[in-house]
């Protein structure tokens, strides 16, 4: 309906245009939308939930029905809807979930370039230490005498690669 419309669009004007679907106010709306799937968002400590001992204990009365007065309600009639004005409305916020606090970053592309750099420098850094490790082996080989090629031992510290 054109009201349940209208209250989306309320909930919007006073976010600045967005509706935050952490908040109160949407949850009441989906709750409009689709009562019995959303549970309605009372405002925090305006309800006490109680445990079912705890029911009876305050109201000394039952928290269960039993079969016949269960078939009485069922039976009843009842509207199934009710007029999109008619339902209660509060026009009061509250975040459900802390809002997300955003800092002042790099522009989005900004992030792009700064993986690529990085993968660049470590990409260097691993070809880097691969060489160093060749040229180290090729000396640590050709000390033992494992390097030579063509037969010829080589002894000691001098070494020519």
């Amino acid at each position: 309906p054109a009201v349940v419309l209208h209250r989306l669009k309320a909930i919007a004007n006073a976010h600045s245009g967005r509706v935050p679907i952490h908040g109160r106010l949407f949850a009441q709306w989906m709750h409009h939308a689709f009562p019995r799937e959303c549970p309605y968002p009372h405002l925090t400590g305006t309800t006490h939930p109680m445990l079912g001992a705890e029911f009876r204990a305050s109201t000394h009365t039952a928290s269960s029905a039993s079969f016949s007065q269960m078939l009485k309600a069922s039976r009843q009639k009842s509207r199934r809807t009710a007029p999109a004005h008619s339902v209660p409305w509060v026009y009061q916020e509250e975040n459900l979930v802390a809002p997300k606090r955003s800092e002042a970053g790099p522009p989005p592309g900004m992030r792009n370039i700064q993986l690529c750099a990085a993968l660049a420098a470590f990409t260097l850094a691993v070809l880097n230490l691969g060489r160093t490790f060749f040229r180290e082996g090729r000396r640590l080989f050709a000390f033992l005498g494992l390097g030579a090629s063509d037969g010829k031992r080589l002894n000691g510290p001098n070494l020519e690669i």
